[in-house]
């Protein structure tokens, strides 16, 4: 074998075994992205459980001390983002809809969403 073929030869099993690390390293990478698709999913799902479970529960007495303290510190968080939101309201010069709830300018007469007078 001369010189260029076993350069041809060493050259072709370099980049067979880059190639077969590269789709190894894919494998591993589309691995991760499902993991983080499926952590991801499982995410929302507990999201959505609590927010179940606080709905049916929040005003249940025989809760155990710990849930209370959750309940209890997402109610305090409610009242805070409603005082801010109500903040950021008055600084835009705007104010919710009682009917809808949708924001309307300070200077509108009637919601612009459900026309309640406001």
């Amino acid at each position: 074998m001369g010189l260029f073929e076993e350069t041809a030869v060493k050259a072709k099993d370099a980049f067979d075994a880059v190639a077969k690390k590269t789709n190894e390293v894919i494998g591993i990478q589309k691995l991760k992205i499902s993991a983080a698709r499926v952590e991801s999913q499982m995410s929302k799902d507990y999201e959505i459980l609590g927010r179940m479970f606080f709905d049916e529960k929040a005003d249940d007495e025989d809760l155990g001390e710990a849930y209370k303290t959750v309940i209890d510190g997402i109610k305090e968080s409610k009242e805070e983002l409603a005082e801010i939101n109500a903040q950021i309201d008055e600084q835009k010069r705007t104010r919710n809809c009682p009917n809808c709830g949708a924001k309307n300018p300070d200077t509108s007469k009637y919601c612009g969403e459900c026309g309640e007078k406001l």
